[in-house]
């Protein structure tokens, strides 16, 4: 967390991220990938957890360019500093990709 939630460094970016998402993230700040990557959602979750100072979890549907559906469930942990502030935020993530169904298949045709 830095500048109290103004930015975020990510310090480790999954295999399953780096292909969902098309890109390497450890190391990169949010601000200079997220316009790019996933607009301001995942910026109003960290936020969140940091004002809160409490675990929250966030439930995301993403349709990917290649006509797949991903589900991700982020359960984001917030780590003190020793000032009690929220300096760290762990993410786990559960991710599940599948298919689009064509609209013929979700009307149960």
């Amino acid at each position: 967390v830095i500048d109290g939630g103004r930015d975020l460094l990510f310090r480790f970016w999954g295999t399953a991220m780096v292909e969902l998402y098309n890109a390497e993230l450890s190391g990169k700040r949010f601000t200079d990938v997220a316009d790019k990557l996933f607009g301001t959602l995942p910026h109003k979750q960290y936020q969140r957890v940091i004002d809160e100072n409490r675990p929250r979890l966030f439930r995301v549907t993403i349709r990917r360019p290649n006509d797949m559906i991903a589900e991700r469930i982020n359960l984001r942990l917030p780590i003190a500093d020793s000032d009690g502030k929220v300096g760290k935020i762990l993410t786990v993530v559960d991710l599940d990709q599948r298919p689009a169904l064509s609209s013929g298949e979700r009307d149960g045709d």
